[in-house]
């Protein structure tokens, strides 16, 4: 088996997309349902699924280099050169909301276990359920675009004016 940074982007680009809306099951049945124990593993998908989001990160920059510009990737058309820049620049822009979710995660988890005020626990709980909530919206956003990159069916018209255009990078 050749896991290269091309596989492992594509293996796991979808932790924190489909990890952080599986968090959010536990996270609201133990906020609504005040159930300590499935809050716990809910904070603990999230921080898990949230911060799974460097390996992603680091596989996809990988990939770039690795396959992006090699002579592998001759199959790809000008558009899919246009959507991996877009792909790129929104990952960039939206790996906050990831990061964000796992360490507000992380802290509830902490205050959680160090039995800190409920309320604060509380809180942060539902920060971290909001967090997943916008990573999933962001996720998505993100794997629209990658999917595009190799899979021309999943394009529905051209790139994006701005990638034409040079304003998400050099072009090619």
């Amino acid at each position: 088996m050749n896991l290269n940074p091309e596989h492992l982007h594509v293996m796991l680009n979808h932790l924190p997309l489909i990890g952080l809306a599986l968090a959010l099951v536990p996270l609201l049945i133990g906020l609504l349902g005040n159930r300590r124990e499935s809050l716990f593993i809910g904070l603990l998908l999230a921080t898990l699924c949230g911060a799974s989001t460097m390996a992603v990160m680091w596989s996809g920059e990988e990939a770039e280099h690795d396959w992006l510009h090699s002579e592998r990737a001759g199959h790809l058309d000008a558009d899919a050169y246009a959507w991996a820049e877009i792909h790129e620049h929104r990952a960039e822009d939206f790996v906050w909301v990831m990061y964000g979710t796992a360490a507000v995660s992380l802290v509830a988890l902490l205050s959680m276990v160090m039995k800190k005020r409920v309320k604060t626990t509380r809180v942060l709980a539902g920060l971290a359920a909001l967090g997943c909530v916008l990573s999933v919206a962001a996720s998505a956003y993100i794997a629209d675009s990658g999917g595009k990159i190799s899979h021309p069916e999943f394009r529905t018209g051209p790139p994006p004016a701005e990638a034409e255009h040079g304003e998400y990078g050099e072009g090619h």
